[in-house]
């Protein structure tokens, strides 16, 4: 069953009723998709523009579908459900065992969606996974880049704590609270999300599943490092030079354990929550990953159109 709510759509993922946002390939015949896994909080109403973005600088050619973490969207519709981190990496297998067994699929993982990418990838080796791209990938020492205010709200009791008494807060002063206290929002998005945000099991969800990111990502596990080890040429990474979450010396951590991994450092300008403004250089940037992966976007509108479309659409 899928209702339509404003473009993001509510499926039923094998029980658990989720927000997914998708772009239909223009092309029929092609069995390549690509899957979009947000970070934390995993709302996808954050993930639009680079999700268009990156349909455009492909052609259309390729279908890509943003998926939200379980609970952290469809407000109301899971009950008093709380998911944890592995919840959450059994839900992005359980999408995509939706589709077709012959379905070639790309995955894209921003922040700890990187790291749920990369255990879906090795834990599911039934799935035809030609590429994991890991854009400002909290995949090691997460307590590290946390700000005090967020390893506070790690803590359960002080997320008890402050949620149980937002059912008696005006809602104008719980969107304030939003706009003030999300590194992802800004005044052109957070109207689309705050419904989502700031239902109470929905930023119980948000702020459990940090907790389980701070126990549970620590060192390189062993998961990821045979992930990265083993299927080498399949995996891309892309850091921030002053991204404290995801910062440089990640990078090189990274580089000098594993020489000869794909990985990047994205424009110092680039923030680690891009996908409000910086969707479109993160998108341009990773475009030719893709495409050397799948294969040339033939027949496609030349670059001008493409950029056009792009600059029309973002101004809807």
């Amino acid at each position: 069953l899928r209702i339509c709510v404003q473009m993001v759509e509510i499926w039923n993922i094998n029980g658990i009723e989720s927000d997914v946002y998708h772009r239909e390939s223009s092309q029929s015949y092609v069995d390549e998709v690509i899957i979009v896994i947000p970070g934390n909080p995993g709302v996808i109403g954050f993930y639009t523009k680079f999700i268009d973005h990156l349909y455009q600088s492909l052609g259309k050619k390729y279908s890509i579908y943003g998926v939200g973490h379980a609970g952290h969207g469809a407000v109301g519709k899971n009950s008093t459900r709380i998911f944890d981190l592995q919840d959450q990496i059994k839900h992005k297998a359980d999408f995509l065992a939706r589709f077709p067994s012959s379905t070639k699929f790309v995955l894209i993982g921003h922040s700890v969606g990187a790291y749920i990418a990369l255990k879906v990838f090795k834990r599911n080796p039934q799935f035809n996974i030609s590429l994991v791209v890991n854009l400002f990938p909290t995949v090691c020492h997460l307590w590290n880049g946390l700000t005090l205010p967020k390893k506070a709200l790690s803590y359960r009791v002080v997320q008890r704590t402050i949620f149980g008494g937002l059912h008696y807060v005006p809602h104008i002063i719980k969107r304030q609270f939003l706009k003030m206290s999300n590194d992802l929002v800004e005044e052109a998005m957070y109207l689309t999300a705050e419904s989502n945000m700031l239902d109470y099991y929905v930023l119980m969800n948000i702020t459990n599943m940090l907790t389980y990111e701070t126990i549970e990502i620590t060192n390189i596990d062993d998961e990821i490092a045979s992930i990265i080890q083993d299927q080498m040429p399949k995996v891309f990474f892309l850091y921030g030079p002053h991204d404290g979450y995801a910062p440089k010396a990640f990078h090189d951590e990274l580089k000098e354990r594993f020489p000869g991994v794909s990985a990047e450092l994205a424009d110092e300008s680039i923030p680690h929550a891009f996908v409000t403004t910086h969707h479109g250089p993160v998108a341009d940037h990773i475009t030719p990953w893709i495409a050397k992966i799948l294969g040339p976007v033939e027949d496609v509108a030349s670059e001008n159109q493409i950029r056009k479309e792009i600059a029309v659409g973002e101004q809807l």
